[in-house]
């Protein structure tokens, strides 16, 4: 049952393009309802307004654009403006309680010399008890900024955006249904040049509005990601990013990578940007190495990322940005070094991974949501890590995975019904691989493929392996030679190949016969001849099947060129390959399209 609505706050605040924050009220609650009228000198097309749970555009005239949104469970401590390149303008913010997007009511006028009883806010009506009234004026003058004198408003706020243009917005309860008259809004002294006047009707909503599901990281319209900074080891919420250029990876067997711009035009944003990065070093409460970064696209997470880098920088023409440098969860690993040693003789080679990762992230003082997917190969190989190796528990799961009849892992993230984060560790063997299939496509028609790629090198393939392992002891008198592996010629040399030779090092210095002759055997069999590296750019659907959990997945590529031409009324080129690698670039100023980079299996040799 509706109950009254309130306004708690308002706000207006000048800001230019292309790229400002406006501070969030104070005590903003899931369920609350904000709106921001935007007016701008510029192209309307260039507005928008991001953070927070999604905004929604209600209305627009003239200069001005109306965006609304009911607050999440994580609230922003400010929201990112975007207007056009060098263009002002004027935001009035104001938070309502008690309210409702739905069934709101806009009559807006505009006009040029204001009459001398003040600026005309129009009529409304029907008007709606326990509703809000909400007036919002704007008002040009060329020489002096405007004061008005409201009639009466509970919450009001005004501003100036230091040229031409001033702003006023006002709001108050409405106990009555009677229609809103038109109320003039008193310039004071000064001249009104031109007008533009909105009357807004609120309706009540709930006694408890429904806040967005959580976690509330939907967004809508152009933008349709959120980055959200988190304290790393709880995962408590700290404030929203607005980067620029974001590039965010995923590979296995290694850490993926994050990387982005956070421009800084005024103390504002400066203010904002410091809950992440810290002024000075004495801070030991945010910054690189203390933060993790969470991906949201569309409302589903696609990667966390441990923030363990940050630049930053002043160029020559005064602007000042920094660069961040992030790296999946599995980086953790790598940071982590093994002080003890590690039996694993007699163990299964999964059971080996897991505990070794497991014990890792025993040191690290907190609990990053990790968990294991369960089971395992069969294969007994023994793993032994002693201090004096000198390496990290990531590096000792990695080279391990690589060695014997290995296996393939990476991290998945996702989000559990109580609105968790989870991060899962799983593993295939010999490699991650499923039945999914995702097509793309492209012909003189059109399709989703932007661009691809095939990299053939010789010299990174080869006809004749052979891999060296460790040197055993030997008695004094003896010389110590390393252990080798039997060479192995792949069929390109009975095809009339010359001989290209590669000599692999073990990874953990075998001293197995069996086991380096295995390793031989398999990189002849995968990298023989010239090794060859595809990559394809498809531009994904809002929908898309694609995500950062889609390795192991195939890609089936159907390509009509002219060096694929058609066969057979067919596809030029129609193959499915695995996806071991993808890099995803965000829309964004100056990109108004995604682009998702796929690499397709190869075996990277050494």
């Amino acid at each position: 049952m509706p109950g009254t609505a309130a306004p708690r706050a308002g706000t207006v605040t000048p800001v230019t393009g292309p790229f400002d924050l406006v501070d969030a009220p104070a005590g903003v609650m899931a369920g609350d309802t904000l709106y921001a009228f935007i007016t701008t000198n510029g192209d309307l097309a260039d507005v928008d307004i991001t953070g927070g749970a999604p905004w929604t555009q209600q209305a627009e005239f003239e200069g001005t654009r109306l965006y609304g949104t009911v607050a999440g469970p994580d609230n922003p401590s400010s929201y990112s403006v975007e207007l056009g390149d060098g263009d002002r303008g004027l935001v009035g913010l104001l938070h309502l309680r008690g309210a409702t997007l739905s069934g709101i009511l806009a009559v807006v006028d505009s006009g040029g010399i204001a009459p001398e009883a003040g600026v005309p806010c129009p009529a409304a009506s029907p008007g709606v008890a326990a509703g809000v009234e909400v007036r919002y004026c704007v008002a040009g003058n060329p020489i002096v900024p405007i004061t008005f004198a409201p009639e009466g408003m509970t919450v009001e706020a005004q501003a100036h955006d230091g040229a031409s243009t001033s702003v006023f917005l006002g709001a108050r309860t409405s106990l009555s249904s009677a229609a809103l008259p038109v109320r003039h809004i008193d310039p004071g002294l000064a001249v009104v040049a031109a007008w533009e006047a909105w009357t807004l009707i609120v309706a009540p909503g709930d006694y408890t509005p429904e806040p967005p599901p959580v976690p509330a990281y939907a967004v809508k319209g152009r933008a349709l990601y959120r980055y959200t900074a988190h304290d790393l080891l709880t995962g408590e919420y700290i404030d929203d990013l607005y980067p620029r250029d974001p590039v965010y990876s995923k590979r296995i067997r290694e850490p993926g990578r994050f990387s982005c711009s956070l421009p800084i035009p005024n103390t504002r944003v400066a203010a904002a940007v410091r809950r992440i990065i810290p002024k000075l070093k004495s801070d030991l409460t945010t910054g690189p190495g203390r933060v993790q970064i969470r991906v949201w696209r569309d409302g589903e997470l696609r990667g966390r990322y441990w923030l363990t880098g940050a630049r930053l920088s002043r160029g020559q023409d005064g602007k000042i940005a920094i660069e961040l440098r992030a790296s999946t969860l599995d980086a953790v690993w790598f940071s982590l070094r093994v002080t003890e040693t590690l039996d694993g003789s007699d163990d299964e080679q999964i059971d080996n991974a897991r505990f070794v990762l497991a014990h890792g992230l025993t040191k690290l003082g907190g609990d990053l949501g990790i968990v294991y997917q369960e089971g395992g190969t069969g294969e007994v190989r023994p793993l032994l890590i002693k201090a004096a190796d000198a390496t990290s528990y990531g590096r000792v799961v990695a080279e391990f995975s690589k060695t014997g009849n290995g296996f393939e892992y990476t991290l998945n993230e996702t989000v559990d019904e109580s609105g968790d984060v989870v991060s899962t560790w799983v593993w295939g063997a010999p490699k991650i691989s499923t039945s999914i299939q995702h097509v793309f496509s492209t012909s003189p028609n059109g399709g989703d493929i932007d661009s691809y790629g095939l990299d053939m090198d010789a010299l990174r393939g080869g006809t004749d392996w052979q891999v060296r392992g460790g040197t055993p002891q030997v008695e004094a008198q003896e010389t110590a030679t390393p252990l080798m592996s039997e060479l192995v010629t792949t069929p390109h040399r009975a095809a009339g190949w010359p001989r290209i030779d590669h000599l692999v090092d073990h990874p953990t210095q075998s001293l197995d016969q069996d086991e380096l002759d295995t390793l031989a055997t398999y990189y002849a069999s995968v990298a023989g001849g010239a090794l060859w590296v595809r990559t394809v750019t498809v531009l994904p659907s809002r929908k898309s099947t694609l995500t950062m959990n889609s390795l192991g997945d195939y890609a089936r590529l159907l390509i009509t060129d002219v060096w694929h031409e058609r066969e057979n009324g067919g596809a030029g080129l129609d193959i499915s390959e695995r996806i071991i690698g993808i890099e995803v670039r965000p829309t964004g100023k100056g990109r108004g399209r995604e682009e998702v980079t796929l690499t397709l299996e190869s075996v990277e040799v050494p």
